[in-house]
């Protein structure tokens, strides 16, 4: 899969462009695709002024959609502390400690 980002995007809240948010995700993506199942980094270039990520195209549903059609799963594993519920604070941890250190 591809990721542009063009050149001239609008910045968020904290004067970040797309270049800036791409580059953060491919951080991400190194960082956590040994740990966790997402898709592996393969490749990012510039071209003509914009930004280009590559990553690994995975079959399947998407977080958002694992995460709502699993809450009620999650939410026990949380109550309950079971494997469920440790492995999605691991993560969550995870992702927290990696942006409170790069921000």
């Amino acid at each position: 899969m591809i990721k542009e980002g063009c050149s001239g995007d609008s910045k968020d809240s904290h004067g970040r462009d797309i270049k800036d948010r791409l580059l953060w995700q491919k951080e991400l993506h190194q960082l956590l695709q040994d740990k966790v199942r997402i898709p592996r980094y393969i490749d990012s270039f510039e071209e003509n002024g914009n930004y280009y990520l590559v990553i690994e195209r995975i079959k399947g549903k998407s977080l958002t959609q694992r995460l709502k059609e699993n809450s009620d799963k999650i939410r026990e594993g949380l109550i309950s502390k079971n494997k469920t519920g440790r492995r999605f604070l691991s993560t969550c941890w995870a992702l927290l400690i990696y942006w409170k250190t790069t921000s």
